[in-house]
Parts: structure tokens; sequence; C-alpha cells
């Protein structure tokens, strides 16, 4: 696979999800061209997408999205690296515990995205529930 950059970052998420593109269709739908609207802009309708994948409960789905979200972190670009931790995995931890439960997915999330999730916990003086041990 080629690095999955800012310029390519839809193009890569459609090519590993092909389901995807309904959520991408739609959005393009509802906000129109996103012409240098930057990669924050493009992250959103991945979300819905990942959120879905969450509450299908489907587990073969949420390990392999979460282990393409993991790859993205560690190997995207600097931007897809900053648009999938500030972007996709606070925007998850925001939506805990009234649209998704973190404790459900969290096993699914790569040590690198835990590890940030458990930073930004620690920067808001929070403790998402299922993110830490009982010893932490």
């Amino acid at each position: 696979m080629d690095k999955v950059t800012e310029k390519n970052f839809v193009e890569s998420l459609l090519k590993r999800f092909p389901e995807f593109q309904a959520y991408w269709d739609n959005f393009l739908n509802d906000y129109g061209s996103i012409d240098d609207e930057g990669i924050f802009t493009e992250v959103m309708p991945f979300a819905d997408f990942v959120i879905d994948v969450i509450k299908s409960k489907d587990e073969k789905k949420i390990k392999d999205v979460f282990d393409f979200i993991e790859l993205l972190v560690c190997k995207g670009d600097d931007s897809v690296q900053t648009v999938m931790t500030t972007g996709l995995l606070e925007y998850l931890m925001n939506k805990d515990p009234d649209e998704i439960q973190f404790s459900f997915f969290v096993e699914f999330m790569g040590k690198e995205s835990v590890e940030y999730c458990k930073a930004w916990d620690k920067f808001c003086g929070t403790k998402t529930e299922g993110l830490w041990d009982k010893d932490e």
C-alpha cells in the first residue's frame, strides 16, 4: 500500500472500505464541493461510517476498521496522523457514552491509538470508561 497522504486520503478509505462510498456520496450531496476544505472536512463522513460500524457490533468489521485507523495513525503522513487522532479518535471519545461505548470497542484499537486516547484523557483530566485498567 502506498503511503496515505492528504491527497489520497479519501481514495484510500474508499479502496479499503467500498461501503464507505455511500457515506462519501451523501456527504458530497449535502455539502457540495469541498475543494480546498482540507482533510478535517473529509474525515467527517468517515467518522459517521466508523460509528455505524461500531453500532453494528460486527467484531470482524470493527477490527478491520481499527486496524486501518492504527495504520493511518502510525504510517500516514503528518496531516493524516493528525486528522486520525485529533479529528477521529477525539470525536469518538466525545461520543462516549451517549452514542457509542468506548468500553465495547477499545479492545479492537491499536496500541498507538489507545496511547493517544489515554494522553488526551490525561490532558482533559478525564478517564474514559474502558480505556483504562483498574490499576491505572
